[in-house]
């Protein structure tokens, strides 16, 4: 019976007769301890100073720590163990798989591995809605006048105050219209200024998300100050004072009517000048003259002489004031037996009346306010 080995010995086979035969040091299959085998399943191994070594097969690695069983495991298709023992392949939103000693896999649905590093995070990335990579690795939402934001793989998110994103693609350049000015996307995508510009317009602009009118085509002016209507009021060309009135010239027998001209809102005059033809024997031709002013606004003034200023209106008849202003209609009267009325006659001459042309200035203004221009016509006919 053998009481004890030396330190290094072992009784490994169980015969007395032999003592310690076994030299634990580099016995490989009793390494350190009577039946502790060192292993050569996939590689070598060997027993130095009772401790197994193993050298694996490439691809292979002794991943459970047991010598005995040599190199156990496939490193090139374990995914907990893939190109190397503990390196196991993320379970992040995949079944790891590993291949050739890399970790592949298919992500689920919505997500993708981005940085490529199936080992450590798997399929990281929620292309679903992360807005550096939207729908696919790389595409990051644009961030120009926008926070970007991702739903459903599209990039969407609201724009800064006063941008617009008028061609539809959040993801190249976010909100890329600027809407407080510009005149094609005025205050929204798609109101525009310019098409069509309002009538009688030279230009237009956008100034704080509304639409304005820059210019005026020539001889028109923007009275009211409303967009749609344009430029809606006629510059006309005549004089603020009697000192270069619009010239009518002669008034015949027939009917006549002027253009049409325009009285602005605020201070505007308009005077005319021009003879009444009144050579006629009898009183069927009495002259009448009459503003025709929708508005209701505007009044005038007949006065019987070409000076400036003129002193006195012209008289309508003999029993009406000399003063003829502030009204619509003038018509001159006379007796029954059409007689010249002296002082109600311009030009007396014997045996009839007005024989000869007769000045007359005519001037129309305003008698209310209004925003608007207030257009007219003088009219003259006989009655």
């Amino acid at each position: 019976m053998i009481k004890a080995c030396n330190a290094g010995w072992g009784n490994c086979d169980g015969v007395t007769d032999n003592g310690c035969e076994t030299n634990l040091a580099n016995s490989k299959a009793n390494c350190g301890t009577c039946g502790n085998l060192c292993g050569d399943v996939n590689g070598a191994s060997v027993c130095i100073g009772g401790a197994c070594s193993v050298t694996c097969e490439p691809g292979w690695g002794n991943c459970d720590g047991n010598p005995s069983n040599g190199c156990e495991t496939d490193v090139r298709t374990d995914p907990a163990h893939c190109s190397g023992c503990g390196r196991a392949c993320s379970s992040n939103h995949m079944t790891p798989l590993c291949e050739a000693g890399a970790c592949t896999g298919t992500c689920l649905d919505g997500y993708t591995d981005c940085n490529n590093d199936k080992l450590v995070d798997g399929c990281e990335t929620d292309t679903g809605s992360d807005p550096g990579n939207c729908g696919a690795c790389g595409v990051a939402c644009s961030t120009q006048n926008i926070t970007p934001h991702c739903t459903a793989g599209g990039c969407d998110g609201t724009c800064a105050a006063s941008y617009g994103d008028c061609n539809g693609d959040k993801l190249s350049d976010g909100c890329e219209t600027y809407l407080a000015s510009n005149p094609d996307a005025c205050g929204a995508c798609g109101n525009s200024c310019t098409s069509p510009m309002p009538p009688n317009t030279a230009s237009v602009a956008c100034n704080v998300d509304t639409c304005v009118i820059g210019a005026c085509a020539a001889n028109y002016l923007d009275s009211d100050q409303v967009y749609a209507n344009g430029c809606e009021c006629v510059s006309d060309t005549v004089s603020d004072t009697c000192v270069s009135p619009t010239d009518f010239g002669a008034i015949g027998m027939s009917t006549q009517t002027s253009a049409t001209y325009s009285i602005m809102p605020v201070g505007d005059r308009d005077w005319f000048r021009g003879t009444l033809s009144m050579n006629v024997s009898t009183c069927a031709q009495r002259p009448r003259i009459t503003l025709v002013d929708p508005s209701g606004l505007l009044r005038m003034a007949v006065y019987d002489s070409q000076t400036c200023p003129p002193s006195t209106g012209y008289a309508c008849g003999a029993t009406t004031s000399a003063d003829s202003t502030g009204i619509t209609s003038w018509e001159f009267g006379h007796s029954a037996a059409c007689q010249d009325m002296g002082s109600i006659d311009p030009t007396p001459a014997t045996g009839t009346y007005s024989t000869i042309p007769t000045a007359f200035l005519i001037e129309v203004f305003a008698t209310g306010s209004s925003t608007a221009c207030l257009p007219y016509q003088i009219e003259f006919t006989r009655y």
